[in-house]
């Protein structure tokens, strides 16, 4: 009963296993390599006479009048071949009698061919499951890197063309205003989803900052050409720190599953 029971879960096993399609052809696959391998080909050709599916003849069977490979009946009857196979297959289930060698029949046969393919479905699926988090981190954080890239190259040419204004119309900072709201936009989605990754707030509260809606104010207050210069320094600086951070994020991005410590504290902190 115990053998029974072991061997109905782990076919249980592969039939639930994530990538319900995959499981069941791998646990089709392992049944028929379990059939058709080493001793159990006698068994399988045995079944079939007991089932009255086929004649026996050794390792193989009569069909009609004509003398077959297991491999040509279960080309010609696959039916008849899966329903043989099957039985065969929980036979082996059966606990040998006390004092008697294993039967080729064996539950621990059976393991031999089953405990592999449950592993290797497991590891595929594991590794199938892993890349795809990975592309889809990497495709965010391209993304987010170009969100990033916008934002300070269009600060960097408002704040070259407050340099250069002299009189007339004053430098427009629209293009400014729609990069900083897609920046932001982007690392409001990354802090719903990593909380605890205090630098993104960091980040978010720079944006508010000097390197919000005040940027574009106050080019035009008394001291001159010294004064903005000293402003476009300390604006640089500020993007420099942002670029740090969003590089930072858009690397956590890429790899997905760690723990990214280094993120829970203030921005311009390093791990």
């Amino acid at each position: 009963m115990g053998h029974r029971f072991g061997l109905v879960a782990v076919f249980g096993f592969l039939l639930l296993w994530p990538g319900d399609a995959a499981a069941w052809d791998a646990a089709k696959d392992a049944q028929l390599v379990f059939c058709l391998s080493g001793d159990h080909r006698q068994g399988l050709a045995d079944a079939a006479g007991i089932l009255g599916l086929a004649e026996p003849r050794g390792t193989r069977v009569v069909v009609g009048g004509r003398e077959l490979s297991l491999e040509e009946w279960r080309e010609k009857k696959p039916t008849d071949f899966e329903r043989a196979c099957a039985a065969l297959v929980s036979a082996s289930a059966e606990t040998p009698a006390a004092g008697k060698a294993d039967s080729p029949f064996s539950l621990a046969a059976l393991a031999a061919v089953l405990v592999p393919v449950v592993v290797g479905a497991g590891l595929a699926w594991s590794a199938s499951e892993w890349r795809a988090s990975v592309d889809a981190g990497r495709a965010k954080a391209d993304e987010f890197r170009a969100a990033a890239r916008a934002f300070t190259e269009s600060v960097r040419a408002y704040v070259q063309e407050e340099l250069r204004y002299t009189v007339g119309r004053r430098p427009d900072a629209d293009a400014v205003d729609r990069d900083r709201m897609s920046l932001d936009t982007w690392l409001q989605r990354v802090a719903l989803a990593e909380p605890k990754w205090r630098m993104v707030q960091d980040l978010r509260a720079a944006l508010g900052g000097d390197l919000g809606e005040i940027l574009s104010e106050g080019w035009d207050e008394p001291g001159g050409a010294q004064e903005k210069t000293g402003r476009a320094k300390r604006i640089e600086a500020d993007l420099a720190v942002l670029e740090e951070g969003c590089e930072r994020i858009a690397l956590a991005l890429e790899r997905p599953g760690r723990l990214h410590s280094g993120l829970k504290r203030d921005a311009g902190t390093r791990t």
